[in-house]
C-alpha cells in the first residue's frame, strides 16, 4: 500500500492486492481527540483489475496455450481525501488511516501542521507491505 501526503491536504491511499477490497477508516485527530471519521467502503473506491495469467510454450518456444493463476486476478484501488472539506484552523493534527482485507491489515499514523492554508505532514508518503 503507498499512502502519499501533500501541502494542498491532499491524501491518496492506493493499494494492489490478490483478494477483495475490505473496509477502511480515515480518522483526523486534534489535541482533543477525533474531528473527523470516514469509512472507505467498496464504493467510494476507484478500483481496477488484471488477469493473472501464463503463456505455455512447447520446447520451440512456440505458444501452445495459456493458464490462470489462482486466484487469477489481482485488485488495484485507489481512495482520495482532501482535508481542505473540514475547514480545520491553522494547528497541529494527526492523521490515523486503518485497511482491513480479510486476515490482512494496515494502521499509518501521521502528523501534520496547517499553517496559512498549507499542509506540513511528518513525511510526505508511506509504503507498506501486508
Amino acid at each position: 500500500m503507498d499512502v502519499i501526503f501533500d501541502e494542498q491536504g491532499n491524501i491518496l491511499i492506493q493499494n494492489s492486492i490478490d483478494e477483495e477490497f475490505g473496509k477502511g477508516t480515515l480518522r483526523i485527530y486534534d489535541e482533543n481527540g477525533v474531528v473527523t471519521e470516514i469509512d472507505i467502503t467498496e464504493d467510494v473506491i476507484l478500483q481496477a483489475k488484471t488477469s493473472i495469467g501464463q503463456t505455455l510454450k512447447n520446447n520451440k518456444g512456440d505458444e501452445i496455450g495459456k493458464t490462470q493463476k489462482i486466484p487469477g486476478e489481482m485488485l488495484y484501488w485507489k481512495y482520495q481525501y482532501n482535508i481542505n472539506n473540514l475547514k480545520l484552523e491553522d494547528g497541529k493534527y494527526s492523521v490515523r488511516i486503518e485497511i482491513v482485507q480479510k486476515q490482512r491489515d494496515v494502521c499509518i499514523m501521521n502528523m501534520f501542521e496547517i499553517n496559512n492554508s498549507k499542509y506540513y505532514f511528518g513525511t510526505n508518503s508511506i509504503e507498506k507491505e501486508y
